[in-house]
């Protein structure tokens, strides 16, 4: 089983990122996504990139080719589910995944 769009970005576990929306990224392949893990995804407007994260922890950043943003109107965040059962929970106000880690310790 395969996605796979034009323009797009995601991350499959297991592999990495799938798609052909994106020109260089420095993103970790073949990280499982298991039972319980938190999934991160941060689209940056100032650098045109995606970063991925794994609970809060980063996996990395891609950046997006010059064709599709000359094209970019709208991004929509897509989740893909390929075991039966499986359940996820979105949540498209969550606090920024390193905010933790910026957290200064006197």
């Amino acid at each position: 089983h395969r996605i796979s769009f034009p323009d797009g970005i995601m991350y499959n576990s297991g592999n990495g990122l799938v798609g052909e929306g994106y020109a260089n990224e420095d993103v970790a392949q073949g990280v499982a996504l298991a039972e319980g893990s938190t999934v991160g995804i941060r689209f940056q407007v100032d650098n045109k990139s995606v970063s991925f994260f794994l609970n809060r922890q980063p996996l990395g950043t891609a950046f997006l080719k010059q064709e599709v943003l000359e094209n970019l109107e709208f991004v929509y965040p897509c989740l893909a589910l390929f075991v039966p059962d499986t359940r996820v929970k979105l949540n498209f106000e969550a606090d920024d995944p390193q905010a933790a880690q910026m957290v200064e310790v006197s």
